[in-house]
């Protein structure tokens, strides 16, 4: 035996991932950015592209990826 513990689990047992809804469902829950927040973040974007950084930042729920560009 390589590890000094055995954990679940071993061979022939199989892997029981998490579901994909499950997933998702946590990942959205109290980590959400608002469309303002989002909006405010996104302001030194131009016009033509402060949508495309306002909907990246909705659906990543990361303030910081507007502040990667737009100067």
């Amino acid at each position: 035996m390589i590890f000094q513990a055995a954990r679940d689990p071993q061979y022939p047992q199989v892997c029981r991932l998490p579901s994909a809804s499950a997933k998702a469902a946590r990942r959205r829950l109290g980590e959400s950015v608002s469309r303002q927040a989002a909006e405010q973040a996104c302001s030194k974007w131009n016009e033509k592209e402060r949508a495309a950084s306002v909907f990246d930042v909705l659906s990543s729920g990361d303030l910081e990826m507007a502040h990667a560009g737009g100067y």
